[in-house]
């Protein structure tokens, strides 16, 4: 599809951002900056078996995060 095709079809390009990340197939999330789960796309809730509910009641940090090798959770600022 051309790109006035896509602005014909999608005026407002938040709609046309809404359905791509709603259909990937790529788990798509965005934090606010206290590390909140402000959106996530249902590829992303299926693949970490939690509810929206659930990441925005908590810092999406305490859920999911990296660790050191020996296993202790990397600080929140050092996640990458």
């Amino acid at each position: 599809m051309f790109i006035d095709e896509i602005h014909q079809r999608f005026p407002d390009s938040s709609l046309l951002a809404q359905m791509i990340a709603e259909n990937s197939v790529h788990g798509l999330v965005m934090m606010d900056a206290q590390g909140y789960c402000r959106y996530a796309n249902k590829a992303w809730l299926d693949m970490s078996g939690y509810t929206l509910e659930e990441f925005a009641a908590r810092p999406l940090h305490d859920l999911v995060h990296h660790h050191h090798p020996d296993r202790r959770a990397l600080p929140m600022e050092s996640c990458p």
